[in-house]
This record gives C-alpha cells, sequence and structure tokens, in this order.
C-alpha cells in the first residue's frame, strides 16, 4: 500500500495560502510571516521513500492519488528520484513546477531539502555504486 504523508492541509495564518510548514523557524513562501507549526515532512517523505522503494521496486508505488498539497509533492518528488536513479547519478537536474510563484519556490525549497538528506542513499537503493 503507498504511503501518503498524513497532514492536513495548512494555511498560513497571515496571507491565507498553503503551505507545508516543514522545518522549524519557517516562515510563510509568500508573506515571509514566522508559522509556529512544525511538521516533519522531511522526515516522513524519507519514511515514504524507504517503504515504496522496498514494496515497489521503486520509490512511485503502484497506484497513487493526490489529494492534497503533501500527495502533490510526494508525487513530484517520486518522479525526480526515480529519474535520479535512471541516470545513474545523485544530481538534481534542473526541472519545473507549475502554480503560483510563491508555491513553486516552496515545493522546490522542499525538495532540496529532502534531496540534500537522501541524495546518498538514492543510488545505494538501485543498486548502484557511485563512480565520484
Amino acid at each position: 500500500m503507498s504511503y501518503h504523508i498524513e497532514h492536513k492541509d495548512y494555511k498560513c495564518p497571515h496571507c491565507s495560502v498553503f503551505l507545508i510548514p516543514y522545518k522549524k523557524d519557517f516562515r510563510c513562501p509568500n508573506c515571509n510571516n514566522k508559522i509556529d507549526e512544525y511538521f516533519d515532512f522531511v522526515g516522513e517523505m524519507i519514511i515514504s521513500l524507504k517503504r515504496h522503494k522496498q514494496d515497489y521496486g521503486t520509490y512511485f508505488p503502484a497506484a497513487w492519488g493526490t489529494y492534497c498539497l503533501a500527495d502533490h509533492i510526494q508525487f513530484i518528488i517520486f518522479i525526480l528520484f526515480d529519474g535520479i536513479a535512471k541516470q545513474g547519478s545523485n544530481e538534481l537536474k534542473d526541472y519545473t513546477v507549475d502554480g503560483e510563484a510563491y508555491l513553486q519556490k516552496h515545493i522546490k525549497d522542499i525538495v532540496a531539502d529532502v534531496y540534500s538528506a537522501y541524495k546518498d542513499e538514492i543510488l545505494k537503493d538501485y543498486g548502484i555504486v557511485n563512480q565520484e
């Protein structure tokens, strides 16, 4: 069964945009106000990546539904990380994200933090020895 990160859609209390306060001392990517709530999205994402790789052989699970922002970001990370493994390099290539400018940056920041925390595991998960 696919692993969806259980996180309610969160809206900034100052400007009402959707976001995930994924790290401590997080500031809204739209209005830059401090968000007091915190959710360890990066840690949960790593659990999701490991579980899917174990259960399906890829990060992208056999079935996936997108029901909230967290699901949307997981979807993007699954595709990017499976692509990294297919190219045989743990380099995150440039990519585009649709949506409002604040959300594009927010998603890319989350992806960068997940990538930073997990990049050394991607090739290992696929049995590829990094030649760097």
